[in-house]
């Protein structure tokens, strides 16, 4: 008897693949002379992404690195029309809870003096780019004591911040920190003493995001310093920088992007917009197909199986993911074709 074959799949949202999201999704399982078509436009994953900038008195160079090359990160989320949000705050959010301060918890819409009005950017807002400079641009008055897990946990914790997060989006969150993060249970500087009892451990932010945004639905990423060499370069200018071993830590396990300070902000920016973009697209199947029967087509046109021009498969996670050369943009027509493994459940 012949195989039953899957003749057309198809998502009616990538986006909504997040693990906690499957009543969009479908499969049929049909008889040999049957044909069954089901095509959609491809709607991409709604994107928010938090910047966590350290506004601490060495930062002015790296906030300036930033705001220039910003056009780097946002090009392809805007060529590709993708639905997303960007919101600014810095790594001394966290006193606000401490000092019973909320304002420092709402998100930033500049500072000292200079002020967009906007506090969630998205596609639709006018003069972009010159608005995540006003916002980004967060001056070097800050605190010393940078506390960026603590902070994000507080900002995404706020229920003024309601604007910026969406449930049905991937979150990523981005630090820019020339210092390391020492989050800690009171208010009392740490004065980098990792070994210190009120440290928080790093594992508790990653529990937190776990279920604020649903594992595998969000990333950390790092602009910081990743070695010694750059550590020494910087500190020839401006010392007391350090390494950022807990942003390091975080990344690794969120699979984001750990980038160097004294990298080229360009290219590093470039890497974790494509990232993000690359990983919030991914989509899972219900079952396994059968070696060598999967095709996915984008516009009529077949995507053919490469890590670099087309899309891989992960057979442990049933997990379809595009590379950055095959990104659909928003409203591209997707098919997924696939002789099933197994009947569905």
């Amino acid at each position: 008897m012949k195989s039953l074959q899957l003749k057309m799949f198809m998502i009616a949202s990538l986006v909504g693949f997040a693990a906690c999201d499957k009543s969009n999704r479908s499969i049929s399982i049909l008889g040999e002379d049957q044909t069954f078509q089901q095509i959609s436009n491809f709607q991409p994953r709604k994107i928010d992404i938090l910047w966590i900038v350290d506004n601490s008195g060495s930062m002015e160079s790296s906030q300036t690195n930033l705001v220039t090359n910003f056009g780097s990160f946002i090009n392809r989320f805007q060529s590709l029309n993708y639905d997303f949000h960007l919101a600014v705050q810095t790594t001394d959010a966290f006193l606000g809870k401490f000092k019973n301060e909320n304002y420092r918890r709402r998100l930033k819409d500049g500072a000292n003096g200079s002020f967009s009005g906007v506090f969630v950017i998205d596609r639709n807002t006018p003069n972009l780019s010159n608005v995540f400079l006003t916002n980004a641009t967060q001056g070097i008055n800050g605190s010393g004591d940078e506390r960026a897990f603590s902070s994000f946990l507080d900002t995404l914790d706020y229920a003024e911040n309601a604007d910026f997060r969406r449930q049905d989006a991937y979150l990523a969150i981005i630090i820019v920190s020339d210092e390391d993060d020492f989050s800690a249970t009171t208010s009392s500087f740490l004065n980098n003493n990792y070994n210190s009892p009120n440290l928080i451990p790093v594992s508790t932010y990653k529990n937190f995001l776990d279920g604020f945004a649903g594992a595998g639905n969000y990333s950390v990423n790092a602009i910081t310093i990743l070695d010694n060499a750059c550590l020494a370069t910087l500190n020839s200018s401006f010392s007391g920088r350090r390494i950022g071993q807990r942003y390091i830590d975080l990344a690794t396990q969120t699979n984001g992007v750990k980038a160097s300070l004294c990298g080229d902000f360009a290219q590093s920016l470039q890497l974790i917009s494509d990232t993000i973009i690359t990983t919030a697209q991914s989509f899972t199947l219900d079952r396994d197909p059968l070696p060598g029967t999967l095709k996915i087509y984008v516009n009529s046109v077949e995507i053919l199986e490469s890590a670099t021009t087309g899309y891989t498969y992960d057979n442990s996670s049933r997990t379809v993911t595009f590379s950055k050369a095959a990104t659909p943009p928003a409203g591209a027509t997707i098919q997924v074709i696939y002789d099933p493994a197994t009947l569905k459940d």
